[in-house]
């Protein structure tokens, strides 16, 4: 039975993701994530920051958010269930800020990674109101804002190592500014 539970935590971060990305992210009711998710979009690798520095900025605010989500698993389950919920729950937020900071400074190696970076860089280079769900695209499928796309072009100095390819994306020289 943990182990559901633990699958269940996973599978609400997949939401918890989605739902950050899409209306946290990209409408107006919380303005400075907002303008933090904006400033991603206009810098993807955000000037080189440390994986660490980022979980160390943002500890509080998941800290606060997981004493209210485990305040709330513990008004309706067990405590031991609500406890491995919200560690799968947490489990996913971790994986999540690992893999979504890899995917902006570190090439794929598998043809999983290779399918969620050209589904992410889809959100990033093509249309950012589609695929938000960077870990996974299930919520996408689900709430229709999937897109998909057989290639697409990132200037140079958005990925990790222009001189290196991936299938379905294509690397473009940056533009000379007048």
């Amino acid at each position: 039975m943990l182990t559901i539970d633990l699958a269940a935590g996973l599978l609400l971060y997949t939401f918890v993701e989605y739902a950050h990305h899409r209306w946290g992210g990209h409408t107006t009711w919380l303005r400075s994530l907002r303008r933090s998710h904006g400033a991603h979009h206009r810098d993807p690798q955000e000037g080189g920051v440390r994986f660490t520095t980022k979980l160390v900025e943002r500890a509080p605010l998941v800290a606060k958010l997981m004493l209210l989500f485990g305040a709330a698993f513990a008004l309706v389950l067990p405590l031991a269930h609500a406890g491995v919920v919200l560690a799968g729950l947490l489990g996913g937020y971790l994986y999540s800020e690992w893999f979504h900071h890899r995917m902006h400074h570190v090439w794929p190696r598998t043809a999983v990674g290779r399918f969620l970076w050209r589904h992410h860089y889809i959100h990033h280079f093509v249309d950012g109101h589609v695929n938000y769900g960077f870990t996974s695209p299930l919520w996408d499928i689900v709430l229709f804002t999937w897109r998909r796309e057989p290639s697409v072009a990132v200037p140079a100095h958005r990925v990790p190592d222009p001189d290196r390819s991936v299938v379905g994306i294509e690397v473009r020289a940056r533009r000379a500014r007048a």
